[in-house]
């Protein structure tokens, strides 16, 4: 330890106060238990001063006088000294105490707030020091050795004062950062709301007055898709090959909007099976050939991977490449918005991965989409 500064000196806890040894009144006389006072645990030491509010567990007058426990009157340091050790608060009321606790008693030189925030600011200490078997506890006579650097009483009432309002400060600085993500989340919801309803762009429509409307986008979107597609079966046709299925909708279809916004006048609304091809692996398919390995092959992406916007890559399963091929339409192509449909985190949505080869999980969908961005 480095030098005290003047007026201080190191003392053993013995001689500035008393330990006791806490006990339990037997489970078995049910008139010391249900009663109105507290009885403490090493589990109820969760803040500085501790009172009924903590208690989990209450005794009568019988149970406290039982001598099977200690009696804390007020400003009674509850040292806890196994199950929770480092722990330590400060008695406001009359209490028991459970033999979690080493019950310390100041002598007049010393403030019960000063020996909390010394020992607190040795835990790893106490802890390292913890012995036993079965439950892990401080030593009686460990406890018995443990000294103290002692201030002046004016200094340690200084200390103390100093102490708190740093505490506050850092308590009040914690739920402020608490509250960010929060707030982030607000945010962000506020400014997707102002996006899909057209005010974040209000100002760009001023200044590009003749900008295509959404209707002629659905209907060239549609004559493409037709083009495409006879296409298509005109070549299936000169190889006497079967037409191919429509991956699309082949009419723009007609929709009354129950969106509660006001939309401008170059929007529309439309839906999903007309923008874009839904697919899901249907059960048999996932019952027949689906085998998750946790090594190689071909990565599958499953609801945990799917978090609201962000796609993350952990905790990764593989099905193999042929079962892979052979489930052609789940394949995953960089190009899809994938979504969950069932089980947790339904709803979540996110774009599929564009770097290397996925495969679609059995609780993930993906919304395949061509022609507008997704």
């Amino acid at each position: 330890m480095s030098e005290l500064p003047k007026g201080w000196e190191i003392v053993e806890l013995d001689m500035v106060g008393q330990f006791e040894s806490g006990g339990t009144p037997s489970k078995e006389q049910s008139n010391y238990w249900s009663g109105d006072i507290p009885f403490v645990t090493g589990a109820d030491i969760t803040n500085l001063y501790i009172s009924s509010q903590n208690a989990r567990t209450f005794l009568t007058e019988e149970g406290l006088n039982s001598g099977k426990t200690t009696i804390c009157k007020p400003e009674t340091v509850l040292f806890v000294t196994r199950t929770g050790v480092g722990r330590v608060g400060i008695a406001t009321e009359i209490m028991g105490a459970s033999q979690d606790l080493s019950p310390y008693v100041c002598s007049a030189g010393l403030l019960p707030e000063y020996l909390c925030r010394y020992l607190s600011s040795i835990s790893d200490y106490l802890i390292a020091n913890c012995r036993g078997s079965t439950i892990l506890g401080l030593t009686r006579a460990f406890v018995k050795s443990l000294t103290i650097p002692l201030a002046p009483l004016n200094e340690q009432r200084r200390i103390v004062a100093k102490l708190d309002r740093l505490f506050t400060r850092s308590r009040r600085a914690r739920e402020e950062l608490e509250r960010i993500p929060k707030l982030c989340d607000r945010y962000k919801q506020a400014i997707l709301a102002a996006a899909c309803s057209g005010r974040l762009t209000a100002d760009w429509r001023e200044q590009n007055p003749d900008v295509e409307t959404a209707s002629e986008l659905l209907r060239q979107i549609l004559t493409r898709r037709l083009k495409r597609y006879k296409g298509e079966c005109d070549k299936c046709s000169l190889e006497n090959k079967k037409k191919p299925r429509k991956a699309f909708s082949d009419q723009i279809p007609l929709i009354e909007s129950k969106l509660e916004i006001s939309l401008p006048k170059t929007w529309v609304v439309t839906n999903i099976d007309f923008l874009a091809h839904v697919t899901k692996l249907a059960g048999f398919e996932y019952t027949e050939y689906f085998r998750v390995n946790d090594v190689e092959g071909i990565p599958i992406i499953r609801a945990q991977n799917v978090q609201m916007g962000k796609f993350t890559e952990n905790n990764i399963k593989y099905i193999s490449e042929d079962v892979s091929n052979f489930l052609e339409r789940s394949q995953l192509h960089g190009r899809e918005v994938l979504m969950v449909f069932i089980g947790a985190g339904t709803g979540n949505v996110c774009l599929a991965p564009q770097e290397g080869r996925w495969h679609l999980a059995p609780n993930v969908a993906k919304i395949d989409v061509y022609e507008i961005s997704s």
